[in-house]
């Protein structure tokens, strides 16, 4: 029988990012169990195999916290979701992989908000203004990519249903196009998120009129200038003219069009207005508290201001996790966000950031 904390993700599935370390899943946060390896070579390790056993055993992984978190605030998981998709193969025997996630490198046009040096680099540029005194620490140190190592054989890629391509901008990079090519495009699943600043060009574009099954996911953290704050590095007036541009391309075939959207302290304020604009344009969306960095986690909000939040905010799972949040506190990580607001100012000043400090600050009797 499985277990309520069984994920069938370890046993079908290879994750790559884009420091060459290879995980579980996208989501798993514990190192005792990633390591830099090629994809293969990490699917058939004693690391992913340990994994395995505890998840047999019924055991709860630290890593897997997210998915956790996001089940007891009633809301349906990756982890449940991987199960209705892949438990219907043999599990646990030598079942071949079935899902890629990968990442070739972090080359994008954006610094968002909540993003680091690694997933980014356009985040590099401003890690001495931002980090010069190492404040943030490795996440906004000055990274670079490592080349991904590709072990997989003829048969992994005639075995995959799924694939997933994770950022930097999967619209940037030719290597992603390279790499869905070895596949036979009208029998794989396709999903990926963008940062909504590139339309795909037209070797892009063959490739998702082939693809058999096709889920964008437009990452986007807010509208007008907190849209152009929260993902940083291009006018808003781009990312609404390549948002209409996947709303047209999807008249031209069925895919699944969606918006995914973290919710932090910058945004948390106008996220009513956020949501009524999406349903204005009928699309389809999902909203994540931001747990990574600490600093922008809105659960180290002053507890005034969370009870003020609870009453205002519409978009459910988001007042659960205030609620559930309610009595916790964090003056160092508070602190911290109010350092990364200034810094945040630096290279671009915006006048929403300076009311949201004053409001808090006012709040936590530092004004």
């Amino acid at each position: 029988m499985i277990s309520n904390t069984f994920c069938a993700l370890p046993f079908v599935h290879s994750c790559t990012r884009v420091d060459g370390s290879s995980t579980p899943c996208c989501r798993f946060e514990d190192s005792n169990f990633i390591e830099k390896t090629s994809p293969k070579a990490y699917f058939y390790s004693d690391k992913l195999a340990a994994v395995r056993t505890q998840m047999l055993e019924g055991k709860q992984l630290t890593g897997c916290r997210k998915c956790y978190q996001e089940e007891e605030l009633g809301r349906k998981s990756m982890r449940q979701i991987a199960n209705e998709d892949y438990l219907q193969y043999d599990i646990p025997k030598n079942t071949p992989i079935k899902f890629i996630e990968i990442s070739f490198d972090n080359l994008c046009n954006m610094a968002c908000v909540p993003c680091a040096t690694m997933d980014s680099s356009k985040w590099n540029e401003y890690v001495d203004i931002i980090n010069y005194d190492n404040a943030f620490g490795s996440r906004l140190a000055e990274c670079k990519s490592i080349d991904t190592i590709l072990d997989f054989s003829p048969v992994d890629y005639q075995s995959t249903i799924k694939v997933n391509l994770l950022g930097g901008e999967p619209f940037l990079n030719v290597k992603n196009i390279d790499f869905l090519e070895k596949f036979n495009l009208q029998n794989i699943i396709f999903t990926t998120n963008t940062n909504c600043s590139i339309i795909p060009n037209k070797r892009w574009q063959n490739i998702l009129k082939k693809i058999q099954s096709l889920h964008i996911k437009l990452s986007i953290d807010g509208i007008n200038d907190i849209g152009a704050f929260s993902r940083y590095g291009v006018p808003w007036k781009q990312i609404e003219k390549t948002m209409d541009w996947f709303i047209d391309f999807k008249k031209t075939r069925n895919f699944t069009l969606s918006v995914h959207s973290m919710c932090h302290i910058f945004n948390v304020f106008d996220i009513n207005n956020f949501e009524k604009y999406l349903q204005q344009r009928n699309l389809r969306y999902k909203i994540d508290c931001v747990h990574g960095p600490a600093w922008l986690d809105i659960k180290i909000l002053p507890k005034k201001v969370k009870e003020q939040l609870i009453d205002h905010v519409k978009y459910d799972y988001v007042k659960q996790y205030l609620i559930k949040n309610i009595d916790f506190v964090d003056e160092y990580n508070l602190d911290k966000f109010f350092l990364y607001a200034n810094r945040l100012q630096k290279r671009q000043h915006f006048v929403f950031v300076d009311n949201i400090v004053e409001e808090i600050m006012k709040w936590n009797g530092k004004a």
